[in-house]
């Protein structure tokens, strides 16, 4: 929850994001507070279970759902709440948190993340040209071994923890009587709501260097597929913020807009090469640029039309 609230806090609608949460902690009889849990020690806020929107949860959440997230492989019955269009040009963040081993991490007591799936899966998403680029990060004892076999191109991974290593909770609540996030986590969530808020140009390594082992009590380990670039070139507002989400937006934007502007007569040659096709996931309906955007497609799909009745009549005019 510390995670999908930062991502909601930079910008990121939850049509961008798919949660899967296999229990309600809000809820759990457990819980002093029914519906709020802080993640600080002895404080009801900020709730991270306001305003949520869970897109698996209980049963729904398994390793065969979450694999076809990731490979645009869905049942036509499914509803689109529990999807998300992945293309050649998105950048994806995927976040692990739970318990896990040598080589997996466990998505329910039963049901097993392991590291040749995981590896067979992302370079089916890669063959397929579902992505740009992948970071994932992982939260659980011996992290960084769900990826030691990661072969697929452009994916760079961030464990909390090497083999055979354990990786800890953080804290105590008295309300509850036990921890309630985890060190890793824990410190991700301070610095992303804190010196990234303050520097949108920090790196990757930026926030490595908080990552000491007086606090983790762990060692963290990164595995990097992609080819040029490492922690030291990775912006953190590449994954944590919606700045690639804005700027496809304007590309699109500019292109219609070069294309009303063909057939208004303003410009005399279209110089797109590329057909003008929207990426639905990425409008959010709310915002005036949506609106702007679907009154310009509304109107050149009109200017088409009248197009091709033109030359139809003049083809009609021809033959008589």
């Amino acid at each position: 929850m510390m995670i999908y609230q930062t991502l909601r806090n930079y910008g990121f609608n939850d049509e961008n994001i798919l949660l899967l949460i296999p229990e309600n902690t809000s809820c759990n009889p457990r819980n002093p507070v029914p519906g709020q849990v802080s993640p600080y020690d002895n404080k009801y806020e900020p709730n991270l279970f306001r305003n949520i929107e869970v897109d698996y949860k209980h049963s729904d959440v398994e390793v065969k759902s979450f694999f076809n997230i990731l490979r645009g492989r869905y049942n036509k019955y499914l509803p689109q709440g529990q999807r998300i269009r992945l293309h050649k040009n998105a950048n994806i963040l995927v976040y692990f948190t739970g318990h896990g081993g040598d080589s997996y991490i466990k998505m329910q007591d039963t049901d097993v993340v392991f590291d040749e799936d995981l590896e067979r899966i992302l370079r089916e998403s890669y063959t397929k040209e579902l992505y740009h680029e992948i970071a994932m990060f992982s939260d659980s004892c011996s992290a960084a071994t769900l990826f030691y076999k990661l072969v697929a191109p452009n994916i760079f991974s961030v464990g909390s923890s090497t083999f055979d290593e354990k990786s800890y909770s953080y804290g105590r609540d008295s309300l509850y009587q036990q921890s309630k996030t985890d060190r890793f986590t824990y410190n991700n969530y301070q610095f992303l709501n804190n010196e990234f808020k303050a520097n949108r140009d920090l790196k990757f390594a930026d926030l490595f260097k908080t990552y000491t082992y007086d606090f983790l009590k762990s060692h963290y380990e990164t595995i990097n597929t992609m080819p040029n670039r490492n922690e030291k070139d990775i912006y953190l507002k590449e994954f944590w913020t919606n700045q690639r989400i804005q700027k496809i937006k304007k590309q699109n934007f500019q292109k219609l807009q070069t294309r009303s502007q063909y057939f208004n007569g303003e410009i005399q040659q279209d110089n797109s090469n590329e057909n003008d096709y929207l990426i639905n996931t990425l409008m959010d309906k709310d915002d005036e640029q949506y609106n702007l955007i679907s009154k310009l497609t509304q109107q050149l799909n009109q200017q088409q039309i009248n197009i091709d009745q033109n030359i139809d009549i003049q083809l009609i005019n021809q033959k008589k």
